[in-house]
């Protein structure tokens, strides 16, 4: 494709206290072979000084200031902000990408008449091991697994393929009126995994662009290992189950959520009488997390199966 003639793309980026990693973020994106596009970065109320680091090193990003917002706000707000006719939201601060990432993205959005969602392929930071090439969502089980996880690249992950969902998201304009923008109710986890549910239920294609190559950190914002995580991880699981699975599969998947949560308590309280007081503190808290994730689902069920009503369910 003649790259004079291509669409011009928004990047937009949610930040909450990034810095080092939003300034490597923004560096690899400096460096794209596609020119078109413009940076929007979304800033939640950060304090270690990303906004100034934003404005002095990177005068051409537009940075957008907020108070303390959930990832699904701060996309919403970058998407209200954006000129393109192709977005892409949200690259997370901590991922890096490679100089051709944009150039075969575009490529796979316009290929595909801009009807498209696609995701590039991402590597877990400093090795050759996939992060993820998309995921897919197991209505059994009610669990969501990266693509290729863990594992060394290699030709099974070369020519492009349908996903259930992607973690970062590249589509048109078109597709996103369509949609709609981002579910803010879940914070932080789960936007993007329902924004794709919507988009496929409207006709759209999910895909991994391969030959996108981008990598990873991981979890910069709420740590690799937190009960933060765990309770946000949990919480938008439940949520999303309700919201979007077919009625036999919801209760099936939410059943043996239950029987994961308890038989992680189990564990967790064998362990505790022989463990530190560091250790009993730290699993007191995850634990913590746990009970906070299914309280908040019981608190806002009414809302959950009202955006249920007006969502039509994944098909089996």
């Amino acid at each position: 494709m003649d790259l004079p003639t291509m669409p011009f793309v928004s990047v937009i980026i949610s930040n909450y206290n990034g810095n080092e990693f939003l300034r490597e973020c923004l560096a690899s994106l400096t460096k794209s072979v596609y020119k078109r596009f413009e940076i929007i970065v979304v800033d939640a109320g950060s304090s270690d000084g990303s906004p100034a680091m934003v404005s002095t090193e990177f005068p051409s990003v537009r940075l957008v200031q907020l108070g303390h917002v959930g990832i699904g706000t701060a996309i919403n707000v970058g998407i209200k902000h954006a000129k393109g006719e192709i977005m892409v939201f949200d690259l997370n601060n901590d991922d890096v990408v490679h100089e051709d990432w944009l150039l075969n993205l575009v490529s796979a959005v316009c290929e595909h008449n801009y009807a498209v969602v696609a995701c590039g392929k991402r590597y877990v930071y400093g090795t050759d091991l996939i992060d993820s090439a998309g995921g897919r969502i197991k209505m059994v089980t009610g669990s969501f697994p990266p693509i290729g996880s863990g594992k060394p690249d290699g030709p099974q992950f070369e020519e492009s393929f349908e996903v259930d969902y992607v973690p970062v998201i590249c589509t048109s304009r078109k597709v996103v009126e369509k949609v709609g923008l981002c579910d803010e109710k879940y914070e932080i986890y789960f936007e993007d995994t329902d924004f794709c549910r919507r988009a496929e239920r409207q006709g759209f294609r999910i895909i991994c662009v391969p030959d996108a190559r981008f990598y990873h950190h991981g979890s910069a914002t709420v740590g690799k290992v937190s009960n933060r995580r765990i309770y946000y991880m949990l919480r938008n699981r439940i949520r999303f189950i309700i919201k979007n699975f077919p009625f036999p599969f919801m209760l099936v998947s939410l059943a043996l959520t239950g029987w994961w949560i308890a038989s992680v308590f189990t564990i967790q309280y064998k362990l505790i009488d022989s463990a530190s007081d560091e250790k009993v503190g730290v699993v007191s808290k995850n634990l913590g997390a746990c009970f906070e994730a299914v309280r908040w689902n019981i608190r806002h069920l009414r809302e959950i199966l009202e955006a249920r009503r007006n969502t039509s369910v994944l098909r089996c």
